[in-house]
């Protein structure tokens, strides 16, 4: 055997080795590439749940991530500041620049807002009426404009409050029929005609307009109270605890 049939089979040898090595490499690198996919679904799919329960801190995926990662560095007090805007003012004829802390207001959610587990879409959480009495209770704040959606027996109803002088206006009707309506002073009155018109057999007998307009739901409840004027509420209590809306459908 020639000395150049010799380094012909090597080289052949050589470039088979290469290619046996490339396809496990480009197997792997595509088995990377799944569990890098796989990982941003599951990212995704955290943050959607997440975004449920904590709707203030989500106005897009990477601004939840980059506020979620700033609450968490905040170790200390500096820290804290060192994340709040300022406002940089520079003195007439002097090269010093004051840095003003702004005071952040609070940061009011997108609408609508859908609340899933509970089959309630927030359209529109109303103005806070602080010097009529009939319009909040000790653990309930009943603003005008409020607007819900929300599911029951299987359709859409729009629950809503209105102003109507000194005491509220609840509404409850159809989505896809507005014009035939259940109308009360209060929430329960509204509640009770529409289980009396649906017939409903669930277990729920008892009306409890509060919870199905959704103003007991902590993230509604969480909202409502950082609307303008809700610290002018005489009656109602600040260390009372709201629940999650579990109302059965």
């Amino acid at each position: 055997m020639s000395t150049f049939e010799r380094k012909i089979r090597k080289l052949k040898r050589t470039v088979k080795n290469i290619v046996v090595e490339n396809s496990a490499l480009c197997d792997n690198i595509s088995k990377i590439q799944n569990t890098i996919d796989v990982s941003k679904m599951e990212r995704d799919f955290l943050l959607r749940k997440l975004a449920e329960y904590e709707p203030e801190f989500f106005t897009s995926s990477t601004e939840a991530v980059v506020k979620y990662k700033r609450k968490n560095s905040d170790t200390n007090s500096e820290a804290s500041m060192s994340q709040r805007p300022y406002e940089v003012k520079k003195l007439v004829g002097s090269t010093s620049i004051i840095k003003k802390q702004v005071q952040v207001g609070p940061q009011i959610p997108r609408l609508p807002l859908i609340l899933s587990n509970d089959g309630i879409t927030v359209l529109n959480f109303g103005k806070i009426v602080y010097d009529r009495p009939a319009y909040h209770t000790e653990n309930v704040i009943y603003p005008t404009g409020y607007k819900i959606s929300r599911v029951f027996n299987g359709t859409n109803f729009i629950c809503r409050i209105l102003d109507n002088g000194n005491f509220p206006l609840f509404e409850i009707f159809k989505e896809s029929d507005q014009y035939t309506k259940f109308i009360g002073n209060s929430a329960d009155d509204v509640h009770s005609e529409l289980l009396q018109a649906s017939e409903c057999r669930s277990s729920i007998i008892i009306p409890d307009g509060d919870r199905f307009f959704g103003l007991r739901n902590k993230i509604v409840v969480d909202h409502l109270t950082q609307l303008p004027n809700a610290k002018r509420l005489g009656k109602l209590n600040k260390s009372s605890h709201s629940d999650i809306d579990i109302f059965k459908r």
